[in-house]
């Protein structure tokens, strides 16, 4: 099954797309894509980032004014490098929660706390964006006006 269609069922009727994405579990049976040696180094990696997020948060929640916006976000991404962890753990980290397939390497070191793998992370991105473009222009009224896209 490729990208697109993997997408298409991921988004196809769950509005959040959570339930599809879970529906492609690595099997323990499989290959290990990583060594115990590889997967301490991103164990640690992981680690040190959520320190020094949890740093950043004690520091924004002092100064409210910068505290929105920012929070929320460094929250979020505490949130995935917490279920990161968890997939180390449990065995499945290291491939794509939507397609099944392995994460590449290089994609793990630069952002470990990946779920996707590169080529559904910028499908996934395309169609969103998509979504949001028309979203935009059946707010604005503009929608209906020759876009033929």
């Amino acid at each position: 099954m490729g990208v697109v269609s993997v997408i298409a069922r991921h988004n196809a009727g769950t509005g959040k797309g959570e339930k599809a994405a879970s529906l492609v579990p690595a099997s323990r049976k499989e290959k290990a894509l990583f060594t115990g040696a590889e997967l301490a180094q991103f164990r640690k990696m992981l680690q040190e980032k959520r320190r020094s997020l949890l740093g950043d948060i004690n520091g924004i929640e002092t100064d409210a004014d910068d505290a929105t916006g920012l929070l929320a976000s460094e929250v979020d991404l505490l949130r995935q490098i917490d279920e990161a962890l968890a997939r180390i753990e449990d065995g499945t980290y290291g491939r794509c929660q939507a397609t099944g397939v392995p994460i590449s390497k290089a994609r793990l070191e630069a952002c470990p706390w990946a779920r996707y793998c590169i080529e559904y992370a910028r499908q996934d991105e395309r169609t969103r964006a998509r979504a949001a473009r028309r979203q935009a222009q059946a707010a604005s009224g503009w929608g209906d006006l020759g876009d033929d896209s």
